[in-house]
């Protein structure tokens, strides 16, 4: 019966690693099978998808302290190695679960005053491949590596009633248009923008850490129980599901770790996700902006590190000492901001 219940908890944490991933698998499919309206159960699911990844993360740093760190140090509390553990692995946490905070609950961008008088004509479609996303059918302006160009044209956005500069959009689940609109995160359920951005890349680069870390404490028992040992052994009886922790970790690591690159890929081209689609949109084949996309990666200084890249302005001048390891202090503080506005408002 111990066996029975051990493997009725590893069907849970099987089934919750493939819930978390689930809002992945319905933007991928969104992306590339558009008409089947999958962004909408997304959208609809969004605070549920949420509400699992926080839980996901606090039942992790729970399994951590009470199972994987005494199988790693004996008696953890009378040793330094031990102690290291528990600083580093508080860390990662505190910075994966501080930063998810920062990114989903935080505003991403700024909405842009409403327009005086709207314009005559207004032409709306959906984003090629971006998740319930809509906007006007312009091409996306040339760029330089510095931005936009400010050149371009007003777009007038019948919805909010505003006109949208170049790196203006607006987003559907979240009604309201956004300066600096990089894309809707399902995960999240928020949009990520000009104003946390910052956040949620760094909640990507410390949840990458977290399951790495994870994955190699796990991954001993997992190997002793699975693959040289059996399960029958007495050692994995005892843990029990606690075993396929190993999976889990590794599965949503490679999840964390795509997204990762990808956004680390679109910094270095300065090029946000929104414009990625319609790059792809532009071009007729995968080889033609595959060219392009080398062309900006070859440019010389790198874009990435030009004072007004999207990296520069939105990552790395947020990644100070305080932001990047004590991201509660910064939840304290907007929080702090948050409540002075709501009672200066009553």
């Amino acid at each position: 019966r111990k066996r029975d219940s051990g493997m009725e908890v590893a069907y849970v944490i099987m089934a919750g690693t493939a819930i978390v991933q689930l809002p992945l698998l319905l933007d991928v499919l969104n992306a590339a099978f558009p008409s089947l309206g999958l962004g909408r159960v997304a959208v609809h699911m969004g605070k549920v998808f949420r509400l699992i990844l926080a839980v996901v993360c606090m039942y992790g740093f729970w399994l951590f302290v009470s199972v994987f760190l005494p199988r790693t140090v004996t008696d953890p509390l009378r040793h330094v190695s031990g102690w290291l553990h528990i600083a580093w692995a508080t860390w990662l946490w505190t910075g994966t679960f501080g930063h998810f905070l920062l990114a989903s609950l935080s505003a991403g961008g700024v909405s842009p005053k409403p327009a005086s008088k709207p314009a005559p004509t207004v032409v709306t479609s959906s984003e090629p491949g971006t998740t319930g996303v809509t906007s006007e059918t312009d091409p996306v302006p040339a760029t330089n590596g510095s931005g936009p160009s400010d050149s371009t044209p007003t777009r007038h956005c019948a919805v909010c009633n505003i006109e949208k500069g170049p790196d203006t959009h607006h987003c559907k689940p979240c009604g309201h248009c956004l300066v600096g609109f990089d894309h809707h995160c399902p995960i999240i359920d928020n949009c990520v923008a000009e104003l946390n951005f910052g956040s949620f890349f760094l909640f990507l680069l410390f949840g990458s850490g977290g399951l790495m870390y994870a994955a190699t404490l796990s991954l001993p028992l997992f190997w002793g129980c699975w693959i040289t040992g059996s399960p029958a052994d007495a050692p994995c009886r005892e843990a029990g599901a606690i075993s396929l922790v190993f999976l889990a970790a590794f599965t949503l690591l490679l999840a964390t770790v795509s997204l990762l690159a990808f956004h680390a890929l679109l910094l270095s081209l300065d090029v946000r996700t929104i414009e990625l689609y319609k790059l792809g949109h532009d071009h007729d084949s995968l080889s033609s902006l595959a060219q392009a996309l080398i062309a900006r990666l070859r440019t010389w200084p790198p874009l990435a590190i030009r004072p007004s890249s999207r990296a520069r302005r939105l990552v790395f001048n947020r990644v100070t000492v305080l932001h990047n390891l004590f991201p509660w202090l910064t939840i304290t503080a907007e929080a702090t901001a948050w409540l002075r506005s709501k009672h200066k408002a009553a």
